[in-house]
């Protein structure tokens, strides 16, 4: 998705949730809004929406785990309705199932000649052909694969 329709379509979700009086959303969409401009003040070239938001799903994945090995059940459950709402713009993960058809498909035809030393470039091509994917859980079926 194009970064200046993407930041469009936020001021609007972010005027409609400050309409409807959703605090929730509205700090959540507003986070997503800081960390695009932090992006760009970064001048970071290739700013990949996903990866943005991946990472402050993360963020609260983290703090939703830290608040229940605190025992603080009111902040983890808040920490989840984010998540939740973070996870709208994230597109949905594969299962391990999923993920090995493709790379047994990728390794049958366009990467049959590959090695070991050179799955990144395999895990790059899934990388960006599935955004938003456990690249962890490609790299190793990648890995099993070609062992």
């Amino acid at each position: 998705m194009e970064i200046n329709k993407f930041k469009a379509d936020l001021q609007v979700e972010i005027k409609n949730a400050m309409l409807n009086k959703d605090k929730l959303t509205l700090n959540t969409l507003r986070s997503i809004s800081t960390a695009i401009i932090n992006a760009e003040k970064s001048n970071n070239i290739s700013i990949n929406i996903i990866d943005i938001i991946s990472t402050l799903a993360k963020q609260r994945q983290q703090s939703i785990d830290g608040f229940i090995a605190g025992g603080n059940n009111e902040l983890a459950e808040m920490e989840k309705q984010e998540l939740y709402i973070l996870n709208q713009y994230l597109p949905q993960k594969m299962n391990s199932n999923e993920i090995e058809n493709i790379i047994n498909d990728l390794l049958n035809n366009d990467f049959k000649d590959i090695t070991i030393k050179e799955q990144g470039k395999l895990i790059k091509f899934f990388k960006d052909k599935y955004p938003g994917q456990d690249i962890s859980l490609v790299s190793s079926i990648i890995k099993q694969k070609l062992s």
